[in-house]
């Protein structure tokens, strides 16, 4: 690799390379008897320090990458002198004392160069980046049998053919890398060694992402305006949705002037390594430090957090502390969930009601900015924070299961074969897992991807959702049937031949249906949707549909309807298209009781 590329990887891609150039020749030496963890090195404390001076971070070549066994007796960093091949280097405890690190070949000679080999932390991979030359880099493994490494070969599965490098994994198996191309960190879960499944990680930023053990943050190293140099190390902490904080800069103990990268922590978690560029020529060493550094950076974060925002209020008790309508509609939240830039539209409570989940559009570009959620914690609700499924690809239309462990919405993005919707989209779920929301899922009713419109889940689990092109327009109904839904049966249309039903709402106990109507003979407006309801009867028949009304229905556009989880108040929006101004407005949940025909009452 010439002395230009090395630059290129140092810098030029700024959150993802670090360079390095390793191999010094051995000194003449004898090397001296080091015993116990850490590579015999005195232990530093929250303030970084150099490690193991002359032993691994040695003058005129570059270090970096470096990953101790589960057991800590062994030990991998990588090592490149300018204008020779990267390197994986190997020293471990034998008979008590450390062996003097020794240049290996993880790869057997297949690749000219290697670089960030970590080892996986059940003890059975040696996962590593090696290539030939430029950026054809891809990840690679090697298996642990009684101690002796065995079998290197390319990863399989869905990343084999990916430029990246920086493998890390999980106790749960999970690996995480940098992908070169897109620049981004992404997350992959391996069955027996093959990568079954990859997709971005979702940090805001970063590069060289070493994911903590249980998952619950990741370091990374970006070059930001704020930093404290050309490029420091951050960490980004699990929230509880699934998704990551904002990553928070790990201060002046590890920061410096200097260029900071490929962060990584000792086997037992006590300490942090990373490299700094502080040696003329920007060359590398590395150091480290007490990891309680972390901590410390996770008790910033929260004081952040818990800070009064200037632009947003304190928020108190049920319904983001809002005083509950009457019968006559207001707009909920005023001020707060719409801005100068952003409305809002789709609202959905958890059944505790202390989530509060809603969808963000764009006023200047009238479009979908994505979905969005605000927890209530000691009984203040937190500000806005977007979804980490959320895709570029318009997400909207949510509803959740009665237990809250479900939520289901529409999308446009691509579906996992690589089909990219056109003129439809298709329903999609997450899961609530004990790290929050899941991966986001294709949703299948029978064998095929459900091709619809806004979902509404009963209490019985009963999916209801607006089928569009398909021969008989209007409300379907799957089942749940071994953890799937069955093929959808219909259910009800408004009115014949007309594909424009879509936003729908069906009650907990699926005695009525909530539809908005775009040409209904009815409507109120012009052509932008008006909300209608129809009841079921005791021969499971439904009504003919009603209008709700000139205090739900106005000469704009009336959507998204949807009840809270306690019965009290029906939630809907309404849309000027005119104005490019949309707002969610509630009213008391007695005007659907007002609309039963007398008869059912």
């Amino acid at each position: 690799m010439s002395d230009g590329k090395i630059k290129f990887f140092t810098i030029c891609l700024l959150v993802f390379f670090v360079t390095g150039t390793y191999a010094q020749q051995d000194k003449k030496t004898a090397f001296p008897h080091l015993a116990g963890k850490y590579f015999g090195q005195k232990v530093p404390v929250l303030k970084a320090e150099l490690f193991a001076p002359g032993l691994i971070s040695l003058e005129g070549r570059y270090e970096f990458a470096l990953s101790f066994s589960p057991d800590g007796d062994e030990l991998l960093f990588t090592v490149q002198v300018p204008k020779k091949p990267a390197c994986v280097y190997n020293t471990r405890i034998v008979d008590g004392r450390w062996t003097k690190p020794k240049p290996v070949s993880l790869s057997k000679g297949a690749k000219k160069e290697e670089m960030e080999a970590f080892f996986s932390l059940d003890g059975r991979y040696i996962f590593f980046a090696p290539y030939d030359e430029g950026l054809d880099v891809r990840l690679w493994k090697v298996d642990i049998l009684d101690g002796a490494w065995h079998n290197p070969q390319p990863l399989k599965g869905q990343i084999s053919d990916e430029s990246a490098f920086f493998p890390t994994s999980s106790k749960k198996g999970a690996l995480y890398y940098s992908n070169i191309t897109q620049k981004k960190i992404y997350k992959a879960f391996l069955e027996k060694g093959i990568v079954q499944e990859s997709y971005e990680a979702g940090l805001k930023f970063g590069g060289h992402g070493f994911i903590a053990p249980d998952e619950n943050f990741i370091l990374v190293d970006s070059i930001q305006d704020e930093g404290f140099g050309k490029q420091d190390i951050y960490v980004a902490f699990r929230n509880e949705d699934g998704g990551w904080s904002k990553p928070v800069n790990l201060g002046d103990e590890v920061n410096t002037e200097y260029f900071e990268t490929c962060p990584t922590l000792s086997s037992d978690g006590k300490y942090l390594f990373f490299s700094r560029y502080n040696e003329p020529g920007e060359i590398s060493n590395i150091y480290w430090i007490d990891s309680r550094v972390i901590e410390n950076a996770r008790k910033n974060s929260h004081a952040q957090r818990e800070k009064p925002e200037d632009d947003f209020p304190v928020l108190k008790g049920s319904y983001l502390g809002q005083k509950p309508p009457g019968m006559t509609p207001e707009i909920f939240a005023p001020g707060i969930l719409n801005t100068k830039n952003m409305g809002a539209f789709c609202s959905v409570f958890s059944p505790d009601g202390n989530e509060f989940y809603f969808v963000y559009y764009e006023r200047e570009n009238d479009s979908s900015g994505g979905m969005a959620w605000m927890k209530r914690i000691n009984n203040v609700w937190t500000k806005p924070d977007m979804l980490h499924f959320n895709s570029t690809d318009f997400d909207n239309d949510m509803c959740m299961s009665s237990g809250g462990e479900k939520l289901i919405f529409r999308s446009w993005r691509t579906l996992p074969n690589g089909e990219k919707p056109k003129d439809h989209s298709y329903l999609w779920f997450v899961e609530r897992t004990e790290d929050g929301w899941s991966k986001a899922k294709p949703l299948h009713c029978g064998d095929v991807p459900v091709r619809t419109g806004y979902p509404s889940l009963a209490a019985n689990g009963n999916l209801y959702f607006a089928q569009r092109n398909v021969e008989i327009f209007g409300i379907y109904r799957a089942k749940p049937v071994n953890g799937a839904y069955s093929t959808p049966e219909y259910v009800f249309t408004a009115v014949d031949s007309i594909d424009t039903e879509g936003d729908m709402f069906v009650a907990p106990d699926e005695s009525y249906l909530i539809i908005s109507c775009w040409d209904h003979p009815d409507n109120i407006g012009s052509g932008q949707g008006d909300l209608y309801i129809t009841f079921r009867k005791d021969d499971g028949t439904w009504t003919e549909e009603i209008n709700m009304g000139e205090l739900i229905n106005t000469q704009y556009g009336e959507n998204c309807p949807q009840v809270s989880p306690d019965g009290k108040y029906f939630f809907f929006n309404r849309y000027n298209p005119d104005a490019k101004e949309g707002n969610i407005y509630w009213v008391d949940a007695k005007i659907i009781e007002n609309l039963k025909p007398e008869e059912m009452k």
